[in-house]
């Protein structure tokens, strides 16, 4: 081999060499950055999710079922849930806001907040377009 071939040879090696060191760093820079970012994002979806929480409520509905009891021949109603879902509420005197599905062939509703306590909800209104 030439000394110009050899000269040339490693010129490209260590030219190749650096651009693989390079882009080898690169990657793990970046992904140091992607662990870094999805670590922050994580950070800040829980903090949401813990300031925005106790407004976030279940929505238990509930039907009346009439039946007729054989065993003391009469008719009866009875309370069954029908479903159940999930709201916010998004003002100081505690107005829901839900899906109209959720609220669909129910007849009363029980509002249960993050901390456990229970209500008895009315029914304003709906818009069953926008479900």
């Amino acid at each position: 081999m030439s000394d110009n071939f050899k000269r040339g040879f490693f010129s490209l090696w260590a030219i190749l060499t650096g651009i693989f060191v390079t882009s080898s760093a690169a990657i793990t820079t970046l992904e140091d950055d992607s662990v870094k970012l999805a670590k922050a994002l994580g950070t800040a979806m829980a903090n949401t999710v813990e300031q925005v929480m106790p407004s976030v409520v279940v929505i238990e509905t509930q039907a009346s079922q009439r039946f007729f009891d054989l065993q003391n021949w009469q008719a009866r109603t009875m309370q069954r849930p029908v479903g159940q879902g999930s709201g916010v509420i998004f003002s100081d005197d505690g107005y829901v806001l839900t899906n109209n599905h959720v609220l669909q062939g129910a007849q009363s509703a029980t509002v249960v907040l993050f901390d456990g306590r229970e209500y008895d909800a009315s029914y304003i209104g709906h818009y069953p377009e926008a479900d």
